[in-house]
């Protein structure tokens, strides 16, 4: 990644004109393990939209950091927290720290939030019912769950 870009865009500020050019910089350094760029963007981006929590805390879990990940994804929740994604991260995170209770209910806010993808929070709830050793459950999850991805041929 050319660091005069990343210089460029430290320096101006998140509007929603080119918001979306920052969040596409952030996956971008963090696809290229370039986490403590990706951080810095991320803290930009949370001053005015939630995505910078989900980056931010992508960048800490991909550099191996879940705990400090999670402690990002509360205080992202504390601030937006009818945000479905950080949810169900959040929830993604605390399953990989084997902290399956809390993780559940998680899933569960994700899907109380508006405009959730009902598909995805189940299909990792069926992820933690697996790993939990809750065979039927996850296959009666994934029974009952319309996939809105699959296409029939």
């Amino acid at each position: 990644m050319e660091m005069n870009l990343i210089k460029r865009f430290a320096r101006l500020k998140v509007t929603s004109e080119n918001a979306d050019e920052f969040v596409s910089l952030a996956y971008e350094l963090i696809e290229n393990e370039e986490f403590n760029s990706a951080i810095k963007l991320a803290k930009q981006i949370s001053k005015t939209y939630s995505a910078g929590y989900e980056i931010h805390a992508l960048a800490l879990s991909k550099a191996g950091k879940n705990r400090a990940a999670i402690r990002i994804l509360k205080r992202g929740l504390e601030k937006s927290p009818k945000v479905w994604l950080l949810w169900q991260l959040l929830a993604n995170l605390l399953s990989d720290e084997n902290k399956y209770d809390q993780a559940l209910k998680s899933y569960q806010r994700a899907k109380d939030c508006e405009h959730v993808d009902q598909y995805s929070v189940n299909l990792n709830i069926a992820i933690l019912y697996g790993r939990t050793k809750q065979y039927d459950l996850a296959l009666k999850l994934l029974k009952d769950s319309e996939n809105p991805y699959y296409i029939q041929r």
